[in-house]
Parts: structure tokens; C-alpha cells; sequence
């Protein structure tokens, strides 16, 4: 069975380790669509580096809401783009 185009596209990304840099500009182009606008209003993605995703969060206290939320952060951003190799969130304030 011949492989699809995507099929094709992903093997190139996973074989030029080009995942990170996709789902960068996918997350940064797409957060509010992807996350929903209440949540993009407190925090946004600043880079991936392999399983972790570094977020920024407007002030403390969305950083302590969202980190006891931690779990379902990772799940909802596995869920909504695919990246399933994610395993960790690190919360930046947003003066860092």
C-alpha cells in the first residue's frame, strides 16, 4: 500500500527532527483556536523543547491555578494539537 502524503510529511519531520519547530508555530499561530479564548487571555506559548512546553502566564496567581491544573493542561494540548510526546508544562512568569 503506497503511503500518503502525510504519511510522507510526517516521516520527514520526525527524520529532520522538524516536530518542535511545526508544533512552535502551530501553537503560537493557533493557541487561542486551539485552547480556547479564556485560557490564551492568561498565558502563551513561548517554546517546546522535546517533551516540555514552556508557557508564559500573565501573574502568579494563574500560574499557581494553572500549574495545580497541570495534567489537564498537558492532556488538552495533546488533544487539541497532536503532540503526544509532551509530557511537562513549565509556567514563566511573564516578566521572565
Amino acid at each position: 500500500m503506497a503511503d500518503t502524503v502525510k504519511d510522507v510529511i510526517g516521516r520527514l519531520l520526525r527524520e529532520f527532527d522538524l516536530e518542535k519547530i511545526v508544533l512552535e508555530n502551530r501553537l503560537k499561530d493557533e493557541w487561542e483556536n486551539l485552547m480556547g479564548q479564556a485560557l490564551a487571555r492568561q498565558c502563551r506559548p513561548y517554546r517546546v523543547e522535546e517533551t516540555t512546553l514552556f508557557l508564559v502566564v500573565r501573574n502568579k496567581a494563574w500560574r499557581d491555578e494553572l500549574a495545580s491544573n497541570h495534567d489537564q493542561l498537558v492532556n488538552l494540548v495533546k488533544k487539541n494539537t497532536g503532540y503526544f510526546k509532551l509530557q511537562k508544562i513549565i509556567f514563566l512568569d511573564k516578566e521572565s
